[in-house]
């Protein structure tokens, strides 16, 4: 593609290069010739041949990457079409997901087509056993069979022509076409370039109306990022008229600032467009979501009132039950039993051509009664049976609905389930349905303890004989490009040292000079290294090095930061003294400069763990503070003293390794309390 793109960019604004595959295009005859002359010629300069049965002059339409494509605009391929309207009824979730692989790839030209394939995308994810082709999947399969086969004809991009934006947000899905005026026909008219539907998550369905226009807006210039980025001013219009000053109002939440800082990289203007008026748009967001018991509504909005939710429910109830009635012949568990249950009711019995299998179904129909075309189980107490299809809107309302539900437990929502109906399965349903529930996950906590008692690593013998190593990233670029920082902590004396570093040139080999530079010329080499697993330090090189210099790699188990927690907290206390020194500096980028001054304040400061400052624990002596300027006795270190520096050395060492061990000891007894031992210990 880069070659092409080199070879053929003087000629840009009449060919189009996709791989290997060249399209010319010119307003006459004459410009055509000329055109492909030019283009020819640049082939032959590059010393690239071309198939001559491959290739197709002088025509007014052209098959191009799958489209046709000619002086109207990009359509379907016609051979395709037949494929599409003679595609047999999918028997297995494998066919029906090689049918929604066709059809997906012609989605820019289909209108509504997440709206008109979704049925068919939830049949598609399930299992073999689970598959079950209702009168509603045809229905859908069908219309997105006919959308497919009768596409409207789209536009090809003006680069210099505006863009228009028509987009609707509904309480379930956020839709909108790209336009353009452009001359069709003889006459300036508004071409669709693309089509563009989303379906909403469930918090996003929550959303009040303004949100979830402006949330539409933005997902329409994000996904046409590649059209309208940088280009001529774009015309959104939008039936919610608040949306025009959106620029002016003094006060936005925190969800309203996200999306205008993304439109701040676009030049738009917002209009208001009356609903009524809005037609694609509309119908883009709204018509095919109608809601239908398989799409999870967003519950009561504010302002509507409960009474009005039971009303509609009860309203409801009598299609519920045709529902019921219509879903049990094709159901494999109730069809069966149904059919024999209005044979005998006749007098025949039309099961009696297999004698194994009319008994066994004779036999289990003992155990239903039929009345008023639907099935109750007898041993459940003459429960109402719900057909595999329904089964999760049952479990739905039991759990999910604002009325009744309150997103409860297993054992509630099941108790609610079986003692008004009746289905194989019915309890492992339940507990899956509950344990899959994502607002259970995020609304409540939990109960159990953690598995696995805190394991503490050895304490060191010595100062600098295993140092814990960890990174800061993604902070504000500084003076000298420094975007990051490299925390290195003596775990026994618990001395700091920060180097400042640059991410995107932080290799584990540039990461080697920088350790070798900023900690061991002046601490010597470690024993053994404490660090997370970044790929610094799962790299063969870094591996390699350590092995080499005799150092033994200690790296924490994924997702437990707990191993290296001497440099997280290190971490943690240098990111809160930047923040609240910073604003001391002329200007941000100087942040860099806060560094040796953070190192010493850390290094002089108490420590919890030890009970006595790094300095004073490394170096026998807490180093001259400005503080000590306010004392009338300046602090000194005595010649006579030096007698007994070694000693208090030794004593400094000891004394470390029994408040360590103590330490230690403390935490984990004070975590263990709230963690679970494993089998293994």
């Amino acid at each position: 593609m880069r070659m092409m793109h080199k070879i053929l960019h003087p000629h840009r604004r009449n060919a189009i290069v996709y791989l290997d595959d060249v399209l010319i295009f010119s307003k006459t005859l004459a410009e055509h010739k000329a055109h492909v002359e030019c283009i020819l010629r640049a082939l032959r300069n590059a010393r690239l041949r071309l198939s001559e049965l491959k290739c197709v002059f002088g025509t007014l339409e052209m098959l191009f990457v799958g489209f046709r494509v000619n002086r109207y605009g990009i359509h379907t391929e016609e051979k395709k079409f037949k494929a599409v309207r003679d595609w047999a009824i999918p028997r297995t979730p494998t066919e029906l997901r090689g049918f929604l692989g066709l059809a997906g790839y012609y989605r820019k030209l289909v209108p509504k087509f997440a709206q008109r394939a979704r049925l068919l995308h939830d049949l598609a994810a399930k299992s073999k056993n689970e598959y079950a082709w209702t009168d509603r999947h045809r229905d859908q399969f069908e219309d997105l069979k006919k959308a497919l086969t009768s596409t409207p004809v789209l536009a090809t991009l003006d680069p210099e022509a505006d863009f228009i934006l028509r987009m609707d947000a509904s309480d379930t899905a956020i839709g909108g076409v790209l336009a353009q005026k452009q001359l069709f026909k003889g006459k300036m008219v508004q071409r669709p370039l693309e089509y563009f539907s989303w379906k909403l998550h469930v918090v996003e369905m929550r959303y009040p109306a303004y949100d979830r226009k402006l949330l539409a807006i933005s997902a329409n210039l994000d996904h046409w990022a590649c059209y309208v980025h940088g280009r001529k001013r774009t015309t959104i219009y939008t039936d919610h008229a608040a949306l025009q000053h959106i620029l002016g109002q003094n006060k936005q939440t925190s969800r309203q600032w996200r999306h205008l800082d993304k439109l701040q990289q676009h030049d738009y203007e917002v209009k208001y467009y009356p609903g009524v008026a809005n037609v694609v748009a509309d119908v883009l967001s709204r018509i095919a979501y109608t809601r239908t018991p398989d799409t999870p509504g967003p519950g009561p909005v504010a302002g509507e009132s409960l009474v009005n939710v039971v009303e509609l429910r009860i309203s409801a109830s009598q299609e519920w039950l045709q529902d019921i009635q219509k879903e049990y012949t094709q159901d494999i568990t109730f069809a069966p039993i149904l059919e024999h249950l209005q044979s005998s009711g006749i007098g025949r019995n039309i099961t009696a051509t297999n004698d194994k299998k009319s008994r066994r179904i004779r036999e289990r129909a003992k155990g239903y009664i039929l009345r008023d075309g639907l099935l109750f189980h007898r041993a459940s107490g003459e429960k109402l049976c719900i057909p595999w299809v329904l089964q999760a809107d049952v479990i739905r309302e039991a759990h999910d609905a604002i009325l009744g539900g309150g997103h409860v437990g297993v054992e509630k929502t099941g108790a609610a389930v079986a003692s008004r109906y009746y289905w194989r399965r019915q309890t492992d349903m339940v507990a899956e349905w509950v344990a899959r529930c994502d607002v259970c996950h995020r609304v409540k906590h939990k109960n159990a303890r953690p598995y696995g008692l805190l394991q503490a690593l050895p304490i060191p013998t010595e100062q600098a004989v295993r140092v814990n190593i960890d990174f800061i990233t993604k902070l504000p670029a500084g003076e000298g490009g420094y975007d990051g920082v490299a925390t290195i902590i003596d775990p026994l004396t618990k001395r700091a040292r920060w180097i400042p570093v640059k991410e995107a040139d932080l290799t584990a080999e540039m990461f080697a000079e920088a350790f070798i530079a900023g900690y061991v010329r002046n601490r010597g080499l470690p024993l053994s290294i404490v660090s997370d697993r970044d790929t610094r330090f799962t790299s063969k090189f870094w591996q390699a090095l350590c092995a080499l210099l005799g150092i033994k790699l200690r790296m924490s188990t994924a997702y437990h930061p707990q191993s290296d927690g001497q440099a997280e907290k290190a971490n943690s206390t240098l990111e809160t003294f930047l923040k609240a020194h910073i604003a001391q500096l002329p200007r941000p980028e100087q942040w860099v400069r806060l560094l040796p001054l953070a190192e010493f304040t850390y290094n002089a400061a108490k420590h919890k763990a030890i009970g006595m400052a790094p300095f004073e624990a490394d170096i026998g002596y807490i180093s001259r503070l400005p503080l000590d300027l306010l004392t009338p006795d300046p602090w000194r270190l005595d010649s006579e003293e030096g007698v007994a520096y070694a000693e208090k050395l030794s004593n400094t060492l000891r004394m470390l390794r029994e408040r360590m061990e103590e330490t230690q000891v403390t935490m984990t007894a004070e975590a263990n309390e709230k963690r679970n031992p494993t089998r293994s210990g």
